[in-house]
């Protein structure tokens, strides 16, 4: 796997591969090109503000439950700046009033499309709609797809966290 992406290192936590070890078949270089297209380091060249794409990939990983993704996506957002109050507060997002209207719309299509709950997508989408031009949905909805991606190619190897410390 490309270390960029699954070889970050972490302060007093390493990941092992606890069922799949191996990749005899390559059956990661799609996920690997979505993220080099859609992914945190693709962030400041998409048509959507990076902190918003950080805080989406934050969302899906939370409720995705990987920890890989979750530390990684926490980091990253304190490190593009995001306040740690929105880092802290992202899985009760409805619950709190730290989230812009364009974040609030953002949140709930990734939910939406990530649940695959058809009955919520349209009116998810209707609701970017008001905040985002198509390059933007377009983006967010490649963001969105890329970390369903990565948290079930990580939750299927058994990337599991040890502590160092």
């Amino acid at each position: 796997m490309d270390s960029e992406i699954t070889a970050r290192h972490f302060e007093g936590i390493e990941f092992v591969d606890t069922r799949i070890d191996h990749d005899e078949t390559g059956f990661d270089a799609i996920p690997r090109a979505m993220a080099a297209a859609y992914g945190t380091t693709a962030g400041a060249s998409l048509p959507l503000d990076p902190q918003l794409g950080e805080l989406v990939r934050l969302l899906v990983a939370v409720n995705s439950r990987c920890a890989y993704c979750t530390i990684l996506h926490a980091q990253e957002a304190r490190r593009l700046g995001i306040p740690s109050v929105k880092v802290d507060v992202i899985s009760a997002w409805r619950e709190s009033s730290q989230f812009a209207e364009t974040e609030t719309a953002a949140f709930a299509y990734a939910e939406a499309l990530s649940g695959l709950r058809q009955g919520d997508i349209q009116s998810a989408h209707d609701e970017l709609r008001r905040h985002f031009d198509d390059a933007a949905i377009e983006t967010l909805t490649m963001v969105i797809i890329n970390m369903d991606v990565w948290t079930r190619l990580f939750l299927a190897r058994g990337h599991t966290p040890r502590s160092t410390a």
